[in-house]
């Protein structure tokens, strides 16, 4: 028999669905873990892409006969679409200046997009209502935007005279409308039709794959409770479980809205960014400036923050941090012709209340998705339209688990990167009664620098083993378990044994990356996991030693 054969749970992160963490073993539902994120996230997707949440933020996306309201217009459905279906519609105009509209609130970085085509007339208008009533044409005959209100527009064909078309801007919006126009600057004709299908709204610089909408708006992508298995330098996945974190930058893609010196050229939407579409910034340098950007914010004394960018290009970037009294800059860093992730950390002084947070470009580069958070190291991308976001801590668990979990004896098994917050609970089989006292779990001790392991009985610590650790790196934990017989592994080598240690009774539940606080709730600590198993009977130390091998 193999060792995997013996194992209660193995849980390799490679199936997940809303709420749920899929085990391998067992395949009876019995080791599929719980998962909790009140938030939207990001992840890096298998092609190496960030993946993020999507969005329609519209009512009846396709129905242009119920929250959208005519105004001297007509919709006529059952039309031949871009897609071969029959879900188009003829919007027909009746009097001058005829649309229909869609009351809607909403606010920030927002992309308006929909699928038309020419009917009697050649040309569309799109517009939004709100702080900012802005506008744009689309010509139908040459595929060309004129007189556009917004900082970009675009027209995308996609066959049979179809046209995806898009309006970015940023605004708070009460409404917006569609209208045929007879020209690409008028619509005072009294009659003229066009076709229209798959509207959608969302936030960011440029438009999502279309979600369709009913009664609610619709959000798709890494939304809330959906697991994370993340691809970052790897081409299996782990399992990505981050605590709560905040981006203070209220803009993080749209740069344009930071202050930059005079001269410094910024360029929306330039090219394709690390999310695999064309939103990224360009920034070049003025004739007498570096093409520095930065955000002002109000930080806390004696407080550590980590700012983050993609970039890439031809001259180099620095990093600024001045606080009030005193400039704290990162050396230059040359760019290359790949995105690369760079971030710089810095700790205010005592007694501040402003702080400027920036970069300088020094020649031409793309950049995309500025991060500040309160955090002495980067954590994932988390995109912001017009306000800061949080991003909640990701929770995974097991309860009542006493089908794998080996009461008696047994093996804990952990194959994960430990994160560089302080002393990151790994893995922990509780008593339900406790947080440390009847419990066995694996910690990174980031004071120290070690890997720890502490197993407890009815409060009293009966075996304890540390090694030497670095953030960052890979790590293969096991702990064998049982009366008086217990062997600390980590990568292949025996840390060390207990023969005189007992075996906390009623242990059941499994917790990866969070620490069980009173009451049943959770206080996320931290990790990033390729892998966990559970043995209910005690392996060998031949057997610690092969499963631990990296």
């Amino acid at each position: 028999m193999s060792t995997y054969d013996k194992a209660s749970l193995v849980l390799i992160p490679s199936g997940t669905k809303e709420g749920v963490v899929f085990s391998q073993k067992p395949t009876n539902g019995d080791g599929d873990f719980t998962f909790t994120r009140a938030s939207s996230a990001t992840r890096v997707n298998s092609d190496g892409l960030i993946e993020k949440e999507t969005q329609n933020l519209f009512l009846q996306s396709n129905q242009f006969d119920t929250t959208w309201s005519p105004i001297g217009a007509s919709v006529t459905s059952g039309q031949s679409g871009y897609d071969g279906s029959s879900d188009a519609w003829l919007l027909n105009k009746s009097l001058a200046g005829g649309f229909i509209q869609q009351s809607i609130s909403s606010s920030g970085v927002q992309t308006y997009s929909i699928y038309a085509k020419a009917g009697s007339l050649n040309y569309m208008r799109l517009r939004v209502s709100g702080s900012l009533s802005a506008l744009v044409y689309f010509d139908f005959t040459d595929g060309s935007i004129h007189n556009n209100d917004g900082f970009d527009a675009t027209m995308v064909s996609v066959g049979g005279g179809w046209y995806r078309c898009s309006y970015s801007f940023v605004s708070t919006i009460t409404a917006v409308q569609i209208y045929p126009a007879d020209s690409i600057n008028s619509v005072s004709g009294a009659s003229g039709s066009i076709y229209i299908q798959d509207a959608q709204l969302n936030q960011g610089l440029v438009a999502d794959s279309y979600l369709e909408t009913t009664t609610t708006a619709v959000y798709g992508g890494i939304t809330d409770n959906i697991p994370r298995l993340d691809y970052t330098d790897a081409s299996c996945p782990s399992l990505l479980l981050e605590p709560q974190r905040t981006n203070i930058i209220d803009h993080s893609e749209y740069i344009d809205n930071l202050y930059h010196r005079s001269g410094s050229i910024i360029t929306t939407n330039y090219g394709i960014s690390p999310e695999g579409v064309q939103n990224s910034t360009r920034v070049q340098r003025g004739t007498s400036y570096d093409g520095y950007q930065y955000f002002r914010y109000t930080v806390s004394p004696s407080t550590t923050y980590t700012m983050s960018i993609y970039a890439k290009g031809s001259g180099t970037i620095r990093f600024n941090f001045y606080d009030g009294t005193s400039a704290q800059t990162n050396s230059l860093t040359n760019l290359t012709s790949e995105w690369v992730r760079y971030s710089f950390t810095a700790t205010s002084n005592s007694t501040t209340s402003m702080g400027d947070f920036g970069f300088f470009i020094s020649d031409d580069a793309e950049v995309y998705g500025f991060q500040l958070e309160e955090s002495s190291y980067v954590t994932s991308y988390i995109p912001t339209y017009g306000a800061s976001v949080t991003r909640n801590s990701d929770i995974t668990y097991k309860y009542n688990a006493t089908s794998i979990v080996g009461t008696t004896e047994g093996v804990m098994f952990i194959d994960c990167v430990p994160p560089a917050n302080d002393n990151p609970i790994l893995m922990q089989l509780i008593n339900n009664t406790s947080i440390y006292s009847q419990s066995i779990y694996f910690e990174y001790a980031k004071s120290i620098n070690k890997i720890r392991c502490n197993a407890y009985d009815s409060g009293v610590l009966q075996a304890s083993f540390e090694l030497d650790a670095t953030i960052g790196n890979q790590y293969k934990i096991a702990l064998a378990y049982k009366e008086n017989d217990f062997a600390f592994y980590v990568n292949g080598s025996l840390v060390g044994t207990d023969t005189n240690a007992s075996v906390q009774s009623g242990l059941q539940d499994v917790l990866i990356g969070v620490l069980k606080g009173s009451f049943g709730s959770y206080n996320f600590i931290g990790n990033d996991v390729n892998q966990a198993i559970l043995f209910k009977t005690r392996l060998s130390n031949e057997e610690l030693a092969d499963l631990t091998t990296i």
